[in-house]
């Protein structure tokens, strides 16, 4: 079919260990980070639903360069979790910034956030996280996990902030050649 590359999702160190035995190697390490769902602060801006998801993988570009979203990929994300919440900040067809919040069952995932990086420092990276983890919570989540590439500081600083902490084990995303 003309692959020439396997590519994982992110996986704990357990999980990593049967792959790396058969051959896989380490594409990149990621910070895992949590948080209780009790206590949120308020988000400080407004959100709203999408109209499409172009204009995303737009932005998710311009934030992400070479990792970024395609339509597949997001719409994949989307449905990662039984229940998920889609928000822009800036207008419908011209987002400034982006999340995607999953809930499976008691845990929720913020599952991408994106920020043009003409905007950054702006807050709206910790709007979009505060209105998603305010839904799961509404929706009986109890604790959220995100994860960001090792050495990403701006986007831990934001998590840090919003009460997120490291979790002891961190996740991989492992490759290999076919």
């Amino acid at each position: 079919m003309g692959y020439g590359r396997a590519v994982t999702n992110a996986m704990g160190p357990a999980d990593a260990s049967v792959l790396l035995s058969a051959g896989f190697a380490v594409r990149e390490t990621l910070d895992l980070l949590g948080r209780p769902l009790d206590d949120l602060p308020a988000p400080t801006g407004t959100t709203r639903r999408p109209l499409r998801l172009a204009p995303l993988v737009a932005l998710d570009q311009r934030a992400f360069g070479p990792r970024t979203f395609d339509r597949a990929a997001l719409q994949d994300a989307r449905q990662a979790t039984p229940l998920a919440r889609l928000r822009v900040c800036g207008t419908r067809s011209v987002p400034t910034g982006y999340a995607l919040t999953g809930l499976a069952g008691w845990r929720a995932y913020v599952q991408r956030l994106a920020v043009d990086p003409a905007v950054h420092r702006a807050g709206l990276g910790r709007t979009l996280l505060l209105d998603g983890l305010q839904w799961a919570r509404r929706r009986g989540g109890r604790t959220a996990v995100v994860n960001t590439h090792v050495g990403n500081a701006p986007a831990r600083a934001l998590y840090e902030s919003a009460g997120f902490v490291a979790l002891p084990d961190g996740l991989v995303v492992l490759e290999r050649a076919l």
